[in-house]
């Protein structure tokens, strides 16, 4: 009897045997040319075959495959190539059933260069190949600015902000205080101070003994001849140094930059924890929380690995790993190309190795279960959102926007985004706003809502609700704008203050009131505190966001120089002015001719400059 042919057999699985046996990258794509999810393969007709094999497939990878209804694949050289491709695509396209790392941010540095005279120690996001000295990457701003101000406690380095050294007549306070040799007023030799910057690189390269050493023999020579004041300083710079090693954590007698990534995972969730050591201390560990992913142990890492060190410049000497990746060779190679030197990867089983695995998987369970907890509340209030709010699918990506001004002036607006309860900060945004009707609400609502679904269109695509803070009228126009700019299906609601809210600050003890389209009334969450709580926190971070974006405009303006008022004076001519005079009372009292004196300054900028000083003292008198 003859065999019938399966009817119904989707397209791609009829392709299949045009998929080529090489390395490469395959796509699977919904009927709508979304994609959904994003695998690397070293032979991609074998590896998309396993896909059909309905008695390997997990409930996850079944339901991801019911709405597979195009594959397509990008052949590569070799599978590293394929590997680097897959996490690029991961980034352009974030498909759903991905694992996808959200914190992309470079971390901060610490940043010497001492090719200038008298350099000087800043924080910086990227690391150039311009000869400077780099520390780091910290794992926070908090740490870093926690690691500056130890360093600035005990090396006076100077601190003024601009990288070249300007002259003063007089030093300043941190001179007063002992926490600056004044090289601006001429208060120490270049020779001298440079001796400092090098103190101040063994600390930050973790060479303590040496350092330690260094100070011992200095104060001995400065007590041998008689010089018992400069004797205390180094005595005092040693106590310090000393003093700052007992509060440190170190886990290693290697002094190398680690970093040591577990993964830890029940069912279908897994975190990832890094712990980050730096010339052998702990400094401090970030987790990753992935759920609802159907991939290996393996692939996970594979997957964290790639992403992470992909946008992250700094690469350490060593990682340390609670599970290898089966592509570790390719990865062993790819991160000794970026990094210029070799990087090892490894599973220590005994030693100091293993103990710091212990460590991070011991950290790894503990975040996993507080996030565990978290994603459990969170699952309900995405159900009673759905409920309360008739919505399609229970809501993963919640926006809030917010409208803030001061007396009229200083109008900014701010896009939080909430994935899964929790902030997610790489997609906030902030609006300077350009509207000439700072009173006027609703049009600042529409302005905002304009400008980010103009140009930020895939998250836009992303969120599943939009709350304004506002009331109806703010509602109202959201929704125009929404449907003029072709999201007539998001959901939105707004959110505004009960006429008790000035009583409480307490969140969830308010009335506030939620008000929905098409409903006159606003609708009641008693039954759903804990939602309305949610709300309320969405609500509060997005005005917190505005807020700090308004004071961060504020003070700019309070602290701007009397200079940035004279037209043709911008931030680079401003510099020089005070890099050539010194202070702004001598450029106020300077002739015409002084002025032009200046190193590229335009007549008519000298001409403007002079002007104004002229005038502010004929109107004075």
């Amino acid at each position: 009897m003859e065999e019938k042919e399966p009817k119904n057999i989707p397209e791609w699985k009829q392709r299949l045997n045009d998929f080529p046996d090489s390395p490469g990258v395959y796509i699977f794509k919904d009927r709508n040319g979304d994609v959904l999810y994003v695998g690397k393969a070293k032979n991609l007709r074998k590896r998309v075959s396993s896909y059909t094999r309905r008695q390997l497939a997990d409930t996850k990878t079944a339901k991801m495959l019911e709405r597979v209804n195009n594959v397509d694949f990008i052949v590569t050289a070799s599978e590293k190539e394929a590997l680097l491709l897959e996490s690029n695509l991961i980034k352009k396209f974030r498909p759903k059933y991905n694992v996808i790392l959200t914190d992309d941010k470079n971390y901060p540095c610490v940043r010497i260069d001492t090719s200038q005279p008298f350099p000087r120690l800043e924080i910086v996001r990227k690391i150039k190949n311009d000869g400077a000295i780099y520390f780091g990457p910290f794992p926070s701003v908090k740490a870093v600015r926690h690691t500056l101000r130890t360093v600035k406690r005990m090396f006076p380095l100077r601190q003024c902000k601009t990288r070249k050294l300007q002259q003063r007549s007089r030093p300043c306070l941190n001179f007063q205080i002992g926490r600056c040799l004044g090289p601006c007023a001429g208060q120490v030799q270049e020779d001298e101070y440079n001796k400092i910057v090098q103190e101040v690189i063994l600390f930050l390269q973790g060479r303590t003994d040496l350092l330690q050493n260094q100070l011992e023999q200095k104060m001995k020579e400065a007590a041998e001849q008689l010089d018992f004041e400069r004797a205390a300083v180094y005595r005092d710079r040693l106590t310090d140094v000393q003093k700052t090693l007992q509060t440190q954590r170190i886990v290693s007698t290697r002094f190398i930059d680690r970093d040591i990534i577990c993964l830890y995972g029940e069912n279908e969730s897994w975190l990832v924890e890094i712990l980050f050591v730096r010339q052998g201390a702990l400094l401090d560990s970030r987790d990753y929380f992935f759920s609802n992913t159907w991939l290996t142990s393996s692939e996970i890492i594979e997957t964290f690995i790639t992403q992470y060190y992909q946008e992250n410049k700094f690469i350490p000497d060593e990682i340390l790993l609670s599970v290898l990746p089966d592509s570790i060779e390719y990865l062993t190679e790819w991160l000794s190309e970026k990094k210029g030197r070799k990087v090892v990867i490894r599973k220590p089983m005994k030693g100091e190795g293993r103990q710091l695995l212990n460590l991070g998987l011991d950290n790894a369970r503990k975040h996993f279960q507080m996030r565990k907890s978290e994603k459990i509340n969170h699952e309900e209030i995405k159900k009673q959102f759905q409920k309360i709010l008739k919505l399609k699918s229970p809501p993963t990506h919640i926006a809030c926007v917010d409208i803030s001004h001061f007396h009229g002036k200083h109008t900014v607006g701010s896009l939080v985004v909430f994935r899964e309860g929790v902030p997610f900060k790489e997609k906030y945004k902030r609006f300077r706003m350009m509207s000439d009707k700072p009173a006027n609400d609703p049009a600042m609502i529409a302005e905002l809502l304009e400008r980010f679904l103009a140009h930020h269109r895939e998250d836009a695509k992303m969120l599943d609700l939009l709350i304004i803070d506002g009331g109806k009228a703010q509602l109202n126009t959201a929704v125009k704008v929404l449907k003029k700019s072709g999201y007539p299906e998001l959901p939105v609601i707004s959110i505004a203050k009960g006429p008790d809210h000035w009583l409480t600050r307490d969140p969830g003890k308010t009335r506030d009131r939620i008000y929905l389209p098409n409903r006159k009334n606003p609708i009641s969450f008693v039954s759903a505190p804990g939602l309305l709580l949610f709300v309320q926190q969405l609500r509060d971070e997005a005005h917190r966001f505005a807020i700090s974006y308004q004071q961060k405009k504020f003070r700019k303006q309070l602290t701007a120089s009397i200079l940035d008022e004279i037209p043709g004076v911008g931030e680079k001519r401003k510099n020089e002015l005070l890099k050539h005079f010194g202070s702004i009372s001598k450029i106020a009292n300077a002739s015409l001719d002084d002025l032009l004196k200046v190193k590229n300054l335009p007549r008519n900028v000298a001409e403007n400059i002079h002007e104004y000083f002229q005038n502010i003292r004929t109107d004075e008198s």
